[in-house]
């Protein structure tokens, strides 16, 4: 498993900790549930720089960026110029985007987020 693999490995262990079905058990799919998610499979049918993970929690909109530890000294912290733009779209939407490398602080703020999201509902 490639580096970036194992940040997304554990990162889809938490989603589903906090509830969240995975696309490839939605027959599973409960009204316990509060999230969904899944991993575009880019075709080059596509638009570039879609994130790697997309979803729902709570009825709020995500897109998380994967990348290895490491590339934060890089531009945009490893990010090709789409995935950028995609980001900052997203966010400018009201939908939620980050660079996740599994780091403490990615941790803390995805994890707000959650918090964020189950306050308001």
């Amino acid at each position: 498993m490639t580096p970036e693999g194992a940040v997304k490995t554990a990162h889809a262990k938490y989603l589903q900790a906090i509830s969240c079905v995975p696309a490839a058990k939605a027959a599973l799919a409960t009204k316990a549930h509060k999230g969904y998610y899944f991993d575009p499979v880019p075709t080059g049918m596509g638009v570039g720089g879609v994130h790697d993970r997309q979803g729902h929690f709570m009825g709020r909109y995500f897109s998380i960026e994967y990348k290895a530890p490491g590339r934060r000294g890089e531009e945009n912290r490893g990010m090709t110029p789409q995935q950028k733009h995609q980001l900052d779209a997203i966010n400018l939407s009201g939908g939620f985007a980050m660079v996740y490398d599994g780091g403490e602080d990615d941790r803390v703020k995805f994890e707000g987020w959650v918090r964020e999201c189950n306050q308001k509902s």
